[in-house]
């Protein structure tokens, strides 16, 4: 690279959550995809994500937009 900043496109990729569901650090065919379409790929664990213990799942609790 000669130090030039390049504009990149950006996609997100919710997990689907916001309960119990979570996005795991590995291989993800999607969103390989379009990186090596030229975009940048932003993947979200939302609060509520499973995995992260039951505090962190309560923090998020009535918090997600609805009531």
């Amino acid at each position: 690279m000669d130090g030039r900043s390049v504009r990149l496109g950006l996609i997100v990729i919710p997990n689907g959550g916001p309960i119990g569901i979570r996005d795991y650090s590995v291989f993800n065919r999607e969103a390989q995809f379009f990186a090596h379409h030229g975009y940048a790929v932003l993947q979200v664990n939302c609060r509520g994500s499973g995995g992260y213990g039951t505090d962190f799942k309560l923090s998020g609790f009535r918090q997600w937009g609805w009531e």
